[in-house]
């Protein structure tokens, strides 16, 4: 190659795929064999191939490198949120679970929260109780028998024959709104629309939260 055509090392790599323009007179490249320029032209190009192959394969390996941290980070908060939902929903279950106490002293005899503590039959009397009755659960017993006959009577008078005891479900008892649940009286009724209402806000942000982040996996 003639001392006129000597390309700089900056434009080296532009230069690879462009034909090599010869004035030397001697060069018979491309018909024949060609001068030493040539041949440094020829070598210089081969090593900035080889360097423009090398970069290429060291960016792909790097991208391959970069993908693989980023799924395997992506697989690490995968089971990291599924592990915060299975917390949850335990919590939530264990909230679920609450149950009142019955209260001792409930204003109204009613067949839900009457109960038969002894198994063998025992005169309703007063006067013929035994020792081992509880006269609190007796009293209450006769009280309801009283309204059953009462009502039976005021029926046959009324030509509407009453059949029946006392009300069937405890109107001071309320069903839950978020788990239809009985939520009992008194400051157990409060406490469980506080748990139930917090319990149902927390699984609907958690909800939320999978969701945003499910489309954001899958962008």
């Amino acid at each position: 190659m003639s001392e006129y055509y000597i390309p700089a090392s900056s434009d080296l790599e532009s230069l690879i795929e462009e034909p090599i323009v010869c004035f030397n007179t001697d060069c018979n490249y491309p018909f024949g064999s060609a001068c030493q320029s040539c041949t440094i032209e020829f070598e210089a190009r081969a090593a900035a191939k080889e360097r423009a192959r090398q970069d290429a394969e060291d960016g792909v390996n790097k991208a391959a490198s970069q993908k693989l941290m980023d799924m395997k980070y992506q697989a690490g908060r995968s089971e990291d949120i599924s592990e915060r939902v299975a917390d949850i929903v335990e919590d939530l279950k264990a909230i679920f679970v609450f149950t009142q106490p019955k209260p001792q002293e409930p204003s109204e005899l009613t067949w839900k929260n009457l109960q038969i503590r002894e198994s063998t039959s025992a005169p309703l009397s007063s006067e013929n109780t035994s020792s081992g009755n509880n006269p609190t659960d007796n009293k209450r017993l006769n009280s309801w028998l009283s309204k059953l006959v009462k009502g039976t009577v005021d029926g046959f008078l009324l030509d509407s024959p009453f059949t029946g005891g006392a009300d069937e479900e405890d109107p001071k008892e309320v069903d839950c709104p978020y788990c239809s649940l009985s939520m009992g009286e008194g400051a157990y009724k409060e406490l469980h629309m506080m748990k139930c209402k917090y319990a149902h806000e927390e699984a609907k942000k958690w909800e939320r939260a999978r969701e945003v982040w499910s489309k954001r996996r899958n962008c």
